[in-house]
């Protein structure tokens, strides 16, 4: 016992000061619960050159190098000699004695676009029903050259209780790229884009928050272009499966606002394309001045050209399109496999992107029974199926691997001309199926000229028409004997009155003798469809 604040008891050394405690090595110019190391390079005790590592009331810790005169860094040595790291005082890093940067913060603070209350309003974007809505907030600018991460989101007036009630919801980013924002010129592109799943337990007008790397789907950047004017915009349907909790979305209260929307208008979550389509104009724009929804962005630093961000950012697009003898790189993917061993008559998908893809589908099945005739029908936004009297135009040949010549265009059971579903192959229950086909949309990028027609009926069509959608396919038909085995050549065009821009999915499926244009009750009892989509290289 050495002095009262001072003790040592065989292993522990106890210094204690009234006030403030300290370790005080070089001079007596330290204050605070503070470790102080004290150079003093001037020689009089003034304490000018010296840093300090200090513990605060706050709970942080703190290390300083504090020199007035020359402003300090804080270097880091190995073999005495050798630095190996410094910080500036100007806070740059470095592993050449301050010369180069490794490490220059950008976002380092996060900020927010969107609504700021998250709470009041009026329960009044619809989320019932089977009418599909686009949306895009027009008071809420997305900052350029900005990385956004994360999304918070409010839940409609009816609380969500299952994944039957939560559903899906696309939220977007939107381009403008003709008109005057909250005018009904104002045309807008979907640049990107991210599907969520709501909580299955979510009291109504509760909050949560959605990272973008947990996007059950996902399209372009989250990073938006130094040029340009982005905005928020968001997407839900029953095709997406928005769920069935049949409430409302919220939007303040106050008037002028620049909510503008699209419904009933086919899927327009699909990225590049038009809202509203040529010829067409917004349904309407909210009383709302703005929809209770928030775009984060996340911190990030780049280190000597690679971008080191917050494990909740992602970033999945490559920034412009690689190249391939001067060629755009496009390329396919598998977007649905379904395989089954029990009685299944037709397979769905319901999400198809012919703005900007062509489709390619496989198929195999058997069974006892099978499938009487394997066919195809396109469907809209709510899954509703075109199967009108005219609405294709079917295509027929087959040929036996004994036969020297086919057999053409059989209209028995709408197998050719006008018909109800397009006829892909065969003709008996006792047939295996195996083929495939390819769905080739034409011209059906949304932002042609005012020129083209909007329809194609049942009288002749000029050159520059509504754009088609093409089907192809190739099968056989076997039975095991080479006069049952049959090479089949099936295809054909949609060319239905309905607006063709509402289509949404296809379904693939096997009808009956006497009904070709639905599900036959007797399905196949094994088999599998891959359906792949080829991107082009937009």
């Amino acid at each position: 016992n050495g002095e009262a604040n001072l003790t040592f008891d065989g292993s522990t050394l106890n210094l204690q000061k009234t006030g403030a405690p300290y370790i005080l090595v070089g001079s007596t110019n330290a204050g605070g619960a503070t470790l102080v190391l004290d150079g003093d390079s001037n020689g009089d005790a003034s304490g000018i050159d010296y840093a300090f590592i200090s513990h605060n009331t706050d709970g942080d810790l703190d290390i300083v190098v504090d020199n007035p005169a020359n402003a300090g860094n804080i270097k880091f040595y190995t073999n005495r000699t050798s630095e190996r790291l410094r910080i500036t005082s100007s806070g740059t890093i470095s592993f050449d004695q301050g010369t180069t940067a490794i490490l220059t913060p950008s976002q380092a603070t996060p900020s927010q676009i969107g609504d700021d209350t998250l709470s009041g309003g009026t329960a009044w974007f619809d989320h019932g029903g089977t009418t599909n809505y686009f949306g895009i907030d027009g008071d809420h600018k997305l900052t350029n050259g900005a990385t956004y991460g994360k999304i918070v989101a409010r839940n409609t007036n009816a609380s969500i209780s299952n994944a039957t009630e939560a559903g899906h919801t696309w939220y977007t980013i939107s381009k403008t790229v003709s008109g005057t924002v909250g005018q009904n010129d104002w045309r807008v592109h979907t640049v990107a884009g991210w599907k969520f799943a709501w909580p299955t337990n979510l009291a109504a007008g509760a909050t949560t928050t959605f990272f973008m790397k947990d996007a059950v789907e996902s399209y372009g950047s989250p990073t938006i272009p130094a040029t340009g004017d982005y905005y928020i915009s968001w997407f839900f349907s029953t095709s997406q499966d928005r769920g069935t909790n049949g409430g409302s979305y919220y939007t303040d209260a106050a008037s002028g606002g620049n909510i503008y929307w699209k419904n009933n208008d086919g899927d327009l979550s699909n990225p590049n394309q038009q809202v509203p389509r040529q010829g067409e104009s917004w349904t309407g724009n909210a009383t709302g001045d703005q929809m209770h929804v928030q775009y984060h962005t996340l911190p990030r630093s780049d280190l000597s050209g690679t971008i080191f961000t917050s494990p909740f950012l992602v970033d999945p697009i490559i920034q412009g399109v690689p190249k391939y003898d001067g060629i755009p790189m496009s390329g396919g993917g598998l977007v649905k496999e379904v395989q089954w061993d029990s009685n299944t008559a037709s397979i769905e998908f319901m999400n198809a992107d012919f703005v900007n893809c062509s489709y390619f589908l496989e198929y195999s099945l058997s069974g006892n029974p099978g499938w009487y005739e394997t066919r195809f029908q396109f469907c809209n936004q709510n899954g509703e199926f075109y199967a009108s009297t005219n609405d294709y135009i079917s295509h027929a040949e087959w040929l036996n691997s004994t036969s020297t010549s086919p057999t053409f265009n059989s209209t028995s059971n709408e197998r050719a001309g006008y018909a109800r579903s397009i006829w892909l192959t065969g003709n008996g229950t006792q047939y295996k199926h195996t083929g495939y086909i390819w769905i080739i949309p034409s011209k059906f990028r949304h932002n042609r000229g005012n020129d083209i027609p909007q329809r194609w009926g049942n009288g002749n069509e000029n050159a520059y028409g509504l754009p088609h959608i093409f089907v192809r396919g190739h099968s056989y038909l076997q039975a095991g004997n080479q006069s049952e085995n049959y090479r089949e050549e099936g295809g054909g065009t949609y060319r239905g009155n309905n607006n063709i821009h509402a289509i949404s999915g296809f379904r693939i499926f096997g009808a009956g003798s006497s009904s070709p244009h639905v599900p036959d009750s007797n399905g196949s009892d094994n088999g599998h469809v891959r359906i792949f989509r080829f991107k082009g290289g937009v």
